[in-house]
């Protein structure tokens, strides 16, 4: 099933606190004041990322978020149908001038503690299989929920030990299933190259707040359109793929813009899977928009540093 967004009236809350997950922990919620963030994700990790400047926050409030708070989540969307952008845990925080305002910044990462703390050492008999596996890394790995998994039930035939910092590991069964890994907003999902989550696919076109041509190069597909938080890694967008075949074109045409000569395949539906996103808003400004980029299904995802 594919779903056509209606983008009107922006809508935010940013939450700073403690133990947001549990529904109990007071915290700090702003959906009145100026808010500037950009929100990346990805499939290979480092970890996703959100920088986030608050403007004229309460000095109260921000020595909360300095000295007591330690999670953050921003909701964004259009009203009616705002969701989850990030959700995280506060790296570092500062205060500093900007003319009149005083603006205190968030640097924030999903799951960085799972990423940075995590480690394993389990062995596992005969007969346990991949997810038996996976299962082990996530115990260790705090706050990390299980999502959409696709691993197989076949039994390892031997033994095997679980040794190592639980990313590596992740990365090695992933890889060993031909699919890959990532934890967004503190939920780790594992999908095959040639599926995507069960959500949604999201239609991008002019209608739906596409902006500008789509572009391809050996990165993937890139796409730009106005804030569209459906939009999320290994999540498939729908394109119409002679709007792509003309911006490539003219790639060429007026010039090597690219060093290049393979540029990833067309999916011959015009149906791809999103590996990178971000994105970028300002709630009393003209930023609001995301940009993603994707494959064809089944496509093995671009090698990093590729022009």
């Amino acid at each position: 099933m594919t779903l056509e967004t209606v983008n009107w009236g922006r809508t935010y809350t940013l939450e700073v606190g403690k133990n947001l997950g549990d529904g109990t922990a007071a915290g700090l919620s702003v959906d009145a004041l100026r808010i500037v963030f950009q929100v990346e994700q990805n499939l290979r990790g480092p970890p996703n990322t959100a920088n986030l400047a608050v403007y004229n926050l309460n000095p109260s409030n921000s020595a909360k978020i300095k000295k007591e708070f330690d999670e953050v989540r921003l909701t964004c969307g259009y009203r009616g149908n705002p969701r989850i952008i990030f959700w995280g845990n506060i790296k570092f925080t500062s205060t500093y001038r900007e003319g009149t305002d005083w603006v205190t910044e968030i640097a924030a990462a999903d799951g960085d503690k799972a990423y940075t703390e995590a480690h394993v050492y389990k062995p596992l008999s005969p007969g346990q299989n991949a997810h038996a596996a996976l299962d082990e890394i996530i115990r260790s790995m705090p706050g990390i929920r299980k999502g959409h998994i696709e691993l197989p039930e076949t039994a390892y035939v031997r033994g095997k030990v679980l040794l190592g910092p639980a990313p590596k590991l992740l990365e090695q069964l992933a890889r060993d299933n031909a699919a890959s890994w990532s934890i967004t907003n503190g939920t780790l999902n594992i999908v095959r190259a040639d599926s995507v989550l069960p959500s949604q696919a999201v239609v991008v076109n002019g209608e739906t707040g596409m902006l500008g041509a789509p572009e391809v190069s050996g990165k993937g597909i890139k796409v730009k359109m106005e804030l569209n938080p459906m939009v999320v890694p290994n999540g498939m967008i729908v394109l119409d793929n002679s709007n792509i075949k003309i911006q490539a074109n003219q790639l060429y045409t007026n010039g090597p813009k690219i060093k290049e000569k393979k540029l990833v395949r067309l999916d011959p539906d015009g149906r791809y899977k999103v590996f990178k996103l971000r994105h970028q808003g300002d709630t009393r400004g003209a930023d609001w928009y995301t940009e993603a980029q994707c494959i064809g299904l089944g496509q093995p995802l671009p090698k990093r540093g590729s022009q």
